[in-house]
């Protein structure tokens, strides 16, 4: 690398010639990067009938700065179910059906829990009203 002033003439003045870094073989020390997933955003069907399935879309957004891994979205409390979860890029996001047996009595709304894991975690809840 070269660096140097031209005058108005077209004369090079202070020339100085500087030498390239000397490449190194040194692995980054840095921080690895981690997933971490956003509050999960969660639609719930108007109505399912006790002791019934009822599909429940999930998204799953990987805040972080690494890939999750691969998991699973849970459902707990009033549904059971589960779905697979694919390993999410950071800024990624994944929609999937949560088909979750529900158990409530008939006419009261019933509060059906969710948990993404792979790699990080993120909870949320959805009612859902029991026909």
């Amino acid at each position: 690398i070269t660096l140097a002033n031209r005058d108005s003439g077209g004369n090079v003045t202070n020339e100085e010639v500087l030498d390239p870094p000397a490449q190194s073989n040194k692995t980054c020390s840095g921080l690895a990067g981690k997933a971490q997933f956003a509050g999960l955003k969660i639609k719930a069907p108007k109505k399912v009938k006790n002791g019934r399935k009822g599909a429940f879309t999930v998204t799953v957004t990987n805040k972080g700065t690494a890939s999750s891994q691969a998991g699973k979205v849970t459902a707990s409390g009033a549904g059971k179910g589960s779905a697979k979860l694919s390993p999410l890029k950071p800024g990624a996001s994944k929609t999937v059906t949560v088909k979750a047996n529900v158990s409530g009595k008939k006419g009261k709304k019933a509060v059906v829990k969710f948990r993404a894991s792979g790699g990080a975690s993120a909870s949320g809840k959805a009612k859902v009203k029991v026909g």
